[in-house]
Formats: C-alpha cells, sequence, structure tokens
C-alpha cells in the first residue's frame, strides 16, 4: 500500500512537473515569439506533447465568413489540408459563439461532435478571449472515456488566457508596425508625388507635361495612361501613356486601334463614375478593361493586361483629373507597390497635374489668340513679321534667297 501510494504520488508530482514545465515554456514562447504562426507552432507542440494529449489543435476566427479554421500546426493532417468549422457547428463551433468551456466526457452522447478520429471518446474546447471577444478555441481530444480531470480543464483555461495575451500583444505590433510602414510610404509617396506635380507645372505645354509625369511616375515604379475629355464632353481620349513601345505595338496590333488619341465614350465609364471625383482602385482589372473594350473576348483582354504588367497581384489605379471642380479627364495609373494608402496623395497629385495641363491649355490659348485674327483665325501682322524676321535672319546665316508671296 505505501510503495502504491508513493508510486501515485511520484506520478502526480511528475505530472505537476510538466505543467508547470509546460506553463513556463508557453510564457516564455509567448515573449520570444517572431510572430503569431511561430507562437501557435510553439503553443501546440508544448501543449499536446508536453501534457500527453492525442490530438490538439488550434482553431482561429475568421470574422468575415463566421468560420473557425485550423491553424497549421496540427500535425496529424496534411500541412495543405484545411479544415473550416462555421459557427455553432460542433463541439468547437459552439465553444466559439459561447465562449465558454465545454468538456465532452463521451463524444457519443453529444449529437453534435463532429469526428475526425472514431478513437477519440473524450473532448475539452476551450476559448481564446481577447476582452471578451472569441478569437479562436484550443480543441483538446483523447480516446479514453471521461480523458480530462477538472485540473486538466482549469490547466488548459489558464494556457488558453496565456495564449490569447500573446496573440493580442503580437496582433497589436503587427498592427503598429504596419501603421508606421503605411505612414512611411505614404510621406514619401506625397513628397515624390509632389515634386512631380511641380515639375510638371513648370512645363508650358501638354506635352511636356505628360512626358515629366511618365518619367517622374517610373522612378516609383508606376505605369500611367492619361485620358483628356473631348471638346464634346461626349468621352475621353488617350492623350499620353508612359508605356514602352513594344507594349504599346502590341495593344495596336491586338485592338487595330492606335493608342494616342483612342476615344472611350463617357457610357463604357459608367462603372467608374458612382465614384464621382474619388480616387478608387479597380480590383478587377480584366472587367474593367472589358468594359472599355466591350468587343474583344476576355482572354484577349487579359492577354493586353499582361503585355501592360497588369498581372493578378497588380491594382490600377482610376485618378479623375480635376481642376477647379471640373473634371478634366483620367489619370489611370499601376504598380506593384500600390496600395489603399495611397489613393488620398493620388488624388492630391491629380489635382496637381490637372491644374498644370488647364494653366498649359491657357497659356496656348493666350499664345494662339495672340497672333490670330479673332474673327477669321487668320494670322495677324504681329506674327507676320515675327516669322518672317526670323525666316530672313536664317536665309542670311545660310547664304539662300528669299521671297515673299
Amino acid at each position: 500500500a505505501v510503495v502504491i501510494q508513493n508510486t501515485d504520488l511520484l506520478a502526480s508530482e511528475g505530472r505537476r512537473t510538466r505543467e508547470l514545465a509546460v506553463l513556463h515554456a508557453i510564457a516564455v514562447g509567448a515573449t520570444d515569439a517572431v510572430d503569431e504562426d511561430d507562437l501557435l507552432e510553439r503553443a501546440s507542440e508544448l501543449i499536446g506533447e508536453g501534457l500527453g494529449m492525442e490530438y490538439f489543435a488550434i482553431f482561429l476566427l475568421d470574422d468575415q465568413k463566421q468560420e473557425l479554421y485550423l491553424h497549421s500546426s496540427y500535425r496529424l493532417l496534411p500541412r495543405e489540408t484545411l479544415i473550416r468549422i462555421p459557427l455553432g457547428i460542433g463541439v468547437t463551433g459552439s465553444v466559439a459563439c459561447s465562449g465558454v468551456l465545454r468538456y465532452v466526457s463521451d463524444v457519443s452522447l453529444a449529437p453534435d461532435y463532429l469526428s475526425l478520429d472514431p478513437l477519440v471518446q473524450s473532448e475539452l474546447c476551450v476559448p481564446l478571449k481577447v476582452e471578451e471577444k472569441v478569437i479562436g478555441v484550443l480543441n483538446a481530444e483523447r480516446h479514453a472515456l471521461n480523458g480530462f480531470t477538472r485540473q486538466d480543464q482549469e490547466l488548459l483555461g489558464i494556457l488558453a488566457a496565456q495564449v490569447s495575451t500573446a496573440i493580442q500583444r503580437l496582433r497589436a505590433a503587427r498592427a503598429e508596425r504596419y501603421q508606421t510602414a503605411l505612414i512611411e510610404r505614404s510621406n514619401a509617396m506625397i513628397k515624390a508625388l509632389v515634386q512631380v506635380g511641380a515639375q510638371a507645372a513648370a512645363k508650358s505645354d501638354s506635352e511636356g507635361i505628360f512626358q515629366t509625369l511618365g518619367s517622374e511616375l517610373s522612378r516609383l515604379g508606376l505605369t500611367c495612361v492619361v485620358a483628356l475629355s473631348n471638346r464634346e464632353q461626349t468621352g475621353v481620349n488617350i492623350r499620353y501613356t508612359s508605356l514602352a513601345s513594344p507594349a504599346v505595338r502590341l495593344v495596336e496590333r491586338i485592338t487595330g486601334k492606335k493608342v494616342i488619341d483612342y476615344a472611350i465614350p463617357n457610357e463604357l465609364l459608367a462603372p467608374f463614375a458612382e465614384h464621382g471625383q474619388h480616387a478608387i482602385f479597380v480590383m478587377d482589372p480584366a472587367a474593367a478593361a472589358g468594359q472599355v473594350l466591350p468587343l474583344l473576348p476576355r482572354k484577349i483582354v487579359t492577354r493586353i493586361l499582361q503585355g501592360l504588367g497588369i498581372v493578378s497581384n497588380v491594382v490600377v489605379g482610376h485618378v479623375p483629373l480635376v481642376s477647379e471642380g471640373e473634371t478634366i479627364g483620367i489619370l489611370w495609373l499601376w504598380g506593384e507597390g500600390l496600395r489603399e494608402g495611397d489613393l488620398p496623395a493620388l488624388s492630391i497629385f491629380a489635382r496637381q497635374v490637372a491644374a498644370a495641363i488647364q494653366n498649359a491649355k491657357l497659356l496656348a490659348e493666350v499664345s494662339r489668340l495672340a497672333i490670330t485674327d479673332d474673327l477669321t483665325g487668320i494670322f495677324n501682322r504681329r506674327h507676320f513679321f515675327d516669322l518672317a524676321g526670323r525666316e530672313f535672319v536664317q536665309a542670311q546665316r545660310h547664304g539662300q534667297p528669299l521671297a515673299v508671296l
């Protein structure tokens, strides 16, 4: 009897030592983990193996789909296997809804138990919670009936609280890093685009503005197309693209139309019109391009976009060119680095470009009026003498005769 009692005490102490070791290891791992996946990998290994459970899995909550998904740290299935459980379905799904620990001593008596292994006879599910919000579930299973003691339940509850706190800390740190990177990128983008806008504004003609725009955006890894409203306001015509010549030739060969001066009627731009003068990202460029090129099959449109460098991981910015409250055209631009946080900077930039284009138009109109007769449109006396003076000097320089008719 003494031997049996001592053996039981030794086993109990050994188990208690293992539990304390697991608690300590989880606490250390929560501090040292580099990211959430690293944390959950460590937790699965420590809890599952350290506490001698046949099955131990961590499910995380997908808020958008309202489902639990099995984390990849689960070792007993191929790593590419993805198990999803809707909220409220199964023991695990019910715990995710209630946020309360649930112990099933005999799974054959639980009508909502979802079986992956017929040998499992008992299940213990503990919610992972951050400020009363469930973010996942710890799921433990054993082959024995009544496989979990009250002490097991308390221990798994403590471990769940540790893991939850660590997840919250890692997610907060990740969100802070993301916001910092986003602010830094936005500041860099605004600085670069302001410089582009300033250089474009210094040009006195539209072509000069377009060339400056294209070359400077290319330094940011962005490609652009500029379309301006026609005089009749019935649509826009493409006036400039920073695409390389081979890409332009590819588009022209496939479509049978010239890229420059290609006309896009307003009705084909209707899906964009609902956003008004706000810059947006086109998340499905193939569908948008299909609306602008309605006569081409989808696979041809996709081939054109691939030739332009617009592949699956690239979004296209649709940025209206607005000057004094009036939309005078559209700037389309794309590149792998574009993000949602860039839209405000792009809108500011587009307004600068629009103002530069309008100023260039006004300057061209003033210059035209200065040298033409208002009524007939014929060059006036001032322009005649300017032109004659240049021709006279050139004739003298080259020793050529000069005649005036």
